[in-house]
């Protein structure tokens, strides 16, 4: 999924300093089953993403996303967006 969303947003084009390190990182497919699923129409944004930064740090999925956990991952992900546009001025 990730390969094609730099690919349709034009990543490479924009970031050719790093078009070299991402084509040699091995992008394997794994198919998680059983892992929660959001309740709420509009939640899936925030499990999607929830998903990967937890499958990043190799954390178990059914403990860590959960419904009762979206309106802090909200929370923190609003925190987090803010706090690196505001570090991106200061450059």
């Amino acid at each position: 999924m990730i390969p094609l969303v730099l690919q349709k947003i034009a990543y490479h084009e924009t970031h050719p300093d790093y078009t070299e390190v991402t084509s040699k990182i091995p992008w394997p497919i794994v198919r998680v089953c059983d892992i929660p699923q959001q309740k709420l129409g509009g939640d899936c944004g925030e499990f999607l993403l929830r998903y990967l930064e937890v499958l990043t740090h190799g954390l178990d999925v059914n403990s860590y996303c959960k419904q009762d956990h979206v309106i802090q991952f909200r929370k923190a992900l609003v925190v987090k967006l803010f706090g690196h546009r505001s570090w991106k001025k200061t450059l």
